[in-house]
């Protein structure tokens, strides 16, 4: 609509005698009738895209599982020219299962396909210290019965850890010590004739230790995890292998007193300790201790039997 004020001219009536008058240069209004529909239409049609709703997986009868990109709903959006479609005008969402994952899934995913937690067992039991002398740490897990799917919630943490402390620190000791090996056909070199053997006298004439009195000889039983390629070298200690299983035995003459009256280098229970080869230069390894025995003794004809030094 266009109006044009009308412009007065007093002076110029009157000088030409003429009666004094309104005189209105242009009046125009553009208001057609068929031109207000279209704005009406327009403005009805921005009224409707507030609240419009797209289509979902319940107006395509979809649901997919994993992750497939042909399970998606299209549509053109409802403000686009038909005559300028592209694809930056297409409204896409997607209803498979790893939409969730990449964020594009479609607003009625959960409610028609029927989201699914994800579901875990309770948690175990909280391990033992990492460290037997000082802080360590103890963990506890649980694990997935049912994962998560179609916009379920996802998975909770399945391991949690917390500090804790130990003041065991004598066994630090047996992990650092080094059990020194002979052939297992060395152990009747200990055992001496009474009758000529001085320390018998010795243990008659001096008040005996009733901590070593209440010893007992024992054996141990390892799983070597390493060895060095100088074992091979030596006939009883090429034997001494990965994976190998061998015998030890702890006798009386090879416990120390100062160590509680046992074998250096017995190692603790599945627990990875050190082992060296006496004579064997450069022959080591790791071992793990499986089982200890009190009162026996190895088979002294096994090529796995050793004794402790």
């Amino acid at each position: 609509m266009i109006l044009l004020i009308p412009r007065l001219t007093w002076p110029r009536c009157q000088m030409a005698g003429q009666q004094p008058a309104a005189i209105f240069l242009l009046i125009i209004l553009l208001s057609a009738h068929s031109s207000l529909h279209m704005v009406d239409a327009q403005l009805d049609q921005w009224t409707d895209t507030d609240s419009y709703e797209p289509l979902g997986c319940r107006d395509r009868q979809m649901c997919c599982k994993g992750r497939d990109s042909s399970c998606v709903v299209s549509e053109f959006h409802p403000n686009s020219i038909i005559e300028d479609l592209d694809t930056n005008r297409t409204i896409r969402c997607y209803c498979d299962e790893s939409c969730v994952t990449l964020g594009d899934c479609c607003h009625d995913l959960r409610s028609f396909c029927g989201a699914q937690d994800c579901e875990v067992t309770p948690w175990s039991d909280w391990s033992q210290c990492s460290s037997a002398c000082g802080v360590g740490k103890m963990s506890r897990r649980r694990t997935v019965l049912q994962e998560s799917s179609n916009g379920g919630k996802a998975c909770p943490a399945l391991l949690q850890t917390r500090a804790c402390f130990n003041n065991q620190c004598e066994k630090r000791h047996e992990m650092r010590e080094v059990a020194a090996l002979l052939p297992g056909i060395f152990a009747h070199a200990r055992d001496a004739n009474e009758t000529f053997d001085i320390r018998h006298n010795l243990r008659i004439n001096y008040p005996k230790d009733p901590a070593e009195e209440s010893s007992q000889e024992y054996c141990a039983h390892f799983e070597v995890t390493k060895a060095s390629k100088r074992c091979k070298l030596e006939v009883w200690t090429s034997n001494i292998k990965e994976g190998a299983q061998v015998c030890v035995d702890c006798q009386k003459g090879a416990m120390r007193k100062k160590l509680g009256y046992r074998c250096k280098g017995q190692g603790l229970l599945n627990t990875e300790t050190r082992w060296s080869a006496m004579l064997v230069n450069g022959c080591h390894g790791k071992w793990l201790l499986k089982e200890r025995k009190a009162d026996c003794h190895c088979d002294v004809n096994d090529h796995n039997a050793f004794i402790f030094v």
